[in-house]
């Protein structure tokens, strides 16, 4: 006849076992969380470079703009000019 398993072994064994199960869960819950925070990065890189072009565009647009409006000043400056001495 076999003998019966020493209760305190068994009730150890339970714990063991409870033991990795959680641990096992805790495991596979971060290996979630790690999933969700790989997917948010790469979200947030493809906006970080899509602003970055964005800010790129604007300097450059801006740029250009300042230039207009260096010319348009010079052109009035010399528009003025030529006013005042047909006038005087």
């Amino acid at each position: 006849m076999p003998s019966l398993p020493d209760p305190a072994v068994l009730a150890e064994l339970t714990n063991v076992t409870r033991e990795l199960a959680a641990l096992r869960a805790s495991v596979d819950g971060h290996g979630h969380r790690l999933e969700q925070l790989v997917a948010e990065n790469a979200t947030l890189r493809a906006r970080l470079a899509s602003s970055e072009t964005a800010r790129s565009e604007l300097l450059v647009e801006t740029e250009r703009i300042l230039e207009l409006l260096a010319a348009a000043r010079t052109e009035l400056r010399d528009l003025r000019a030529r006013s005042g001495s047909a006038n005087g």
